[in-house]
């Protein structure tokens, strides 16, 4: 559905249910099949980066 490579698709969703936005359960045989633990997810950025800024590479101190 995606069009993205399997193994690619794998990885994102481990990445995502590590994060609790999904979870596994059995599905056919022996696979497992990604489920939505959340029906929203609201995020929150900050509008100013309070962190110090980095030096670019081949900057003078």
């Amino acid at each position: 559905m995606t069009g993205r490579a399997g193994s690619n698709l794998s990885r994102t969703l481990k990445t995502m249910e590590s994060y609790g936005l999904v979870r596994f359960e059995p599905g056919h045989g022996r696979k497992l099949a990604p489920k939505v633990v959340h029906d929203r997810v609201e995020l929150a950025l900050p509008l100013i980066d309070r962190a110090k800024p980095r030096k670019a590479i081949g900057d003078r101190p």
